[in-house]
């Protein structure tokens, strides 16, 4: 289970840094705009590394379809709006779904701790 999430989310933050590439301009300007729109994936990443528990991977790429999800409709929301200032709203994308993360991650991160190998004592 672990390559699972492991791979699935590693390709969706490989896929939202060729999508940020693709929609700016400048280096620069790319990099906030993947910190901003797929830093919470980073995250995920990251606990999907260090996590060995499979049902802590499962919430994981149960966070990272949830994620996605909610990326691209925030996406088909601003492309279908005429309004100019739209892109902003890729700004707290990130933002405004990192409290409902949490919820998946603090459960993860329990069952991290909960389940690691013990060393025995003498």
């Amino acid at each position: 289970m672990k390559h699972l999430s492991l791979t699935i989310t590693s390709t969706a933050v490989v896929s939202g840094l060729a999508f940020s590439f693709l929609q700016v301009e400048s280096f620069k300007t790319m990099w906030i705009f993947f910190i901003f729109c797929f830093g919470p994936l980073l995250g995920t990443l990251f606990l999907s590394i260090i996590t060995k528990n499979n049902m802590a991977q499962v919430a994981l790429l149960a966070s990272t379809v949830g994620y996605v999800s909610w990326f691209l409709i925030v996406y088909h929301k601003v492309i279908t709006t005429p309004d100019a200032q739209s892109p902003i709203a890729f700004m707290f994308v990130g933002i405004f779904a990192v409290p409902f993360l949490l919820l998946i991650w603090i459960p993860a991160i329990i069952l991290a701790i909960l389940n690691r190998p013990r060393m025995i004592q003498i």
